[in-house]
């Protein structure tokens, strides 16, 4: 069985759902952005300056490449932790949070059809006390591009925090994009069909999608099989993976420790588990240490297997 991401229904998109324009503190005015990343071949962007949406986003566009309105909104902490950094995918107009809990803030802009995404965890220095209170959001970035250069740029504990605690949670890669060389640093690959706002946004929230700094995912499939243990065959679980050439593919999992494999120019792995964790998920690494990202499942999910 596929996961959901690779179960192609046309050519996946790739874009970008966390950029910044001279409107806020962007290093280029949004046409020069949104022609940039038309340049690297991208198929859609999301503006998401900060307490500002850019209402003619779309105008940047064209046939093929889409441009989304959005914004990055900053409610305060009344758990003790810094500032929250909310992306918000497709929102309308501004949102005010001066004085708004971080929760409702969530709740209005999703509620007026906003995807919302739980920004760079990592830099803003954000664990469990600040991230646990938080639900109905659509995901976290797993990498963030922009935060690299303070070895802040992945926030794979905070994910699998959420994973383990609060459910499973879709994963994202984004460039942030404060300065010129973030530009084309991570992506999201999005399995949505056809290159409109609501097509993406349904891929998008559905988890239809992985997430990359470089390596492409072509598939990762997941069945059943028997697994040989010293105590007799027991249960388990198949996963193959196939991607472009990668030196190393990691199987994160909790509450066990997950399984390690050297990888090839073929990109083929396969891992073999016992189905006892909470969730899996596959991250790929090529010969340069890009990353990329499966978003999480549970196989008796998808076996329909009640545990």
């Amino acid at each position: 069985m596929l996961l959901k991401a690779f179960e192609r229904a046309g050519k996946p998109l790739k874009g970008n759902l966390h950029s910044h324009t001279k409107v806020s503190d962007g290093p280029m005015e949004p046409r020069e952005l949104a022609a940039a990343y038309r340049e690297k071949g991208y198929d859609f962007l999301v503006f998401t300056d900060h307490r500002k949406v850019i209402e003619d986003a779309e105008s940047y566009g064209d046939g093929k490449f889409l441009v989304i309105r959005g914004a990055e909104l900053h409610p305060e902490n009344p758990y003790g932790g810094g500032m929250y950094h909310f992306v918000a995918v497709d929102l309308a107009a501004d949102c005010d949070t001066a004085g708004r809990h971080p929760q409702e803030v969530i709740d209005r802009v999703t509620g007026a059809g906003s995807l919302v995404y739980l920004a760079h965890p990592s830099w803003s220095g954000h664990g469990r006390a600040d991230l646990f209170p938080l639900h109905g959001y659509h995901g976290v970035e797993v990498a963030n591009y922009g935060c690299r250069e303070v070895d802040r740029m992945v926030s794979e504990d905070q994910w699998d925090d959420l994973n383990s605690w609060q459910g499973l949670t879709n994963g994202i890669a984004v460039d942030d994009g404060h300065r010129v060389n973030d530009i084309g640093g991570a992506w999201v690959m999005v399995n949505a069909g056809g290159n409109t706002v609501k097509e993406i946004k349904t891929a998008l929230a559905e988890g239809r999608f992985y997430s990359s700094t470089g390596p492409e995912i072509y598939s990762v499939e997941v069945e059943a099989a028997d697994v040989a243990k010293a105590e007799g065959t027991v249960p388990g679980t198949r996963i193959r993976v196939k991607s472009s050439p990668i030196v190393r593919a990691y199987l994160r999992s909790v509450p066990t420790h997950g399984a390690f494999i050297e990888g090839d120019e073929t990109g083929e792995v396969e891992f073999t588990t016992r189905r006892r964790d909470l969730f899996y998920r596959v991250v790929v690494e090529d010969g340069r240490g890009r990353r990329a990202w499966s978003n999480p499942f549970v196989p008796e999910r998808l076996f329909e297997v009640k545990t």
